[in-house]
């Protein structure tokens, strides 16, 4: 029977042993995740970030883009606009001619 109990005291002190092993082994597992779960959160933060600097990078060059573009519609508009004044002052001369001949049924 000694024998017996010298057994099953090892077989107790292996399981012991296996215990810790594997509690030691689940303290560790949850310490990396704990671990790159934070990583992943910093990456989160950091890409977010990144994302905000670069979609204000992208407005802000679609913005000036459209600043220059509406420049040059103006530009234009402002060249147009002098030549329609031009051709009135032009025209008005005819143009009272003819009133006066419609007015005056001459």
């Amino acid at each position: 029977m000694g024998a017996e109990i010298g057994f099953l005291d090892e077989i107790r002190r292996t399981e012991d042993v296996c215990k810790e092993k594997v509690e030691q082994a689940k303290n560790d597992a949850e310490k990396m995740l704990l671990e790159a779960i934070q990583e992943a959160e910093q990456l989160v933060q950091q890409y977010e970030t990144e994302s905000e600097k670069s979609a204000a990078l992208f407005i802000e060059s679609e913005q000036q883009t459209i600043d220059e573009e509406v420049q040059k519609i103006r530009q234009i508009a402002d060249t147009d606009i002098i030549k329609v004044k031009n051709h009135g002052k032009d025209n008005t001369p005819q143009a009272v001619e003819k009133i006066i001949k419609i007015v005056t049924f001459t």
